[in-house]
């Protein structure tokens, strides 16, 4: 008994209306957690399931440190009804930011790079890319809503943190949004689904033929893979996993590589 009334949620008594239906939930959330540990440490082993426990509750403190919102989820439901292509979104998540770190880090982009983050939501990637010099730092978000919060946590984030790199959101259906020619570092946390998928990288092509360059570009929770690798664009450099988030990280070689490897050949 005393273990069930120390998961009680705050303000719940035993005696209130209700309060066993609040045991029994906590108490499946708490079955549910032990069940998952179980098949993770069967699947993955007990070090790689310690670092993803470490790494979920450091990234609940996200938010509490910086005093931001961005990792409350949003199902694509809740999203304007009238939105063209709401109905290839997916459900909003906020990327680990520890992973992301330590891939940015792992990964050897050029100086002054200009990075994107396609489907940017409240724009936690944003504010970690801030941080680690790029030229800009840009995020593209259909919903009106999510870059409204987006903008409101870049300003929060200023106030406490410096951020190294000039940070921008602009509200765009991806299919439709027509890029400078500098963006050649781009990051999707599986933002949409196939179709959109497909969309993105026949612009992303038009772009490159207007301005040749080489592109990166970082595919999380890459569910639609086989779309960037046989798009004829991308080839795929390697897939990386940091505490139990998965990247794949895809390269369009651009016309140095091209005369580099000429010069090779001869």
């Amino acid at each position: 008994m005393t273990e069930v009334i120390s998961l009680l949620p705050a303000g719940i008594e035993i005696g209130d209306p209700g309060w066993q239906f609040a045991a029994v939930g906590v108490l499946g959330k708490v079955s549910a957690a032990f069940s998952w540990a179980v098949e993770s440490i069967r699947a993955r082993g007990f070090g790689t399931t310690l670092k993803i426990v470490f790494n979920t509750i450091e990234d609940s403190l996200f938010d509490w440190r910086y005093g931001t919102e961005t990792g409350r989820a949003v199902d694509s439901d809740q999203l304007d009804s009238a939105l063209a292509n709401r109905e290839h979104a997916v459900r909003y998540k906020a990327t680990k930011a520890r992973p992301f770190v330590a891939l940015l880090r792992h990964l050897d982009l050029p100086q002054g790079s200009t990075f994107v983050d396609v489907g940017s939501g409240k724009g936690r990637v944003l504010l970690l890319a801030a941080q680690h010099g790029f030229k800009r730092v840009m995020g593209v978000e259909f919903s009106a809503p999510l870059c409204e919060q987006a903008r409101r946590n870049i300003e929060i984030f200023r106030a406490r943190v410096q951020p190294l790199s000039p940070i921008e959101v602009v509200q765009a259906d991806i299919t439709r949004h027509e890029w400078r020619g500098d963006e050649n570092v781009f990051f999707l946390y599986n933002p949409f689904d196939a179709v959109i998928l497909a969309q993105f990288v026949e612009r992303l092509k038009q772009s490159v033929a207007v301005h040749p360059r080489a592109v990166w570009l970082v595919y999380s929770a890459p569910l639609h893979a086989a779309v960037l690798e046989g798009s004829g664009l991308f080839a795929k450099r390697e897939s990386i996993n940091f505490w139990g988030t998965e990247f794949h990280v895809y390269r369009h070689a651009g016309p140095a590589d091209s005369s580099t490897a000429k010069e090779a050949l001869r």
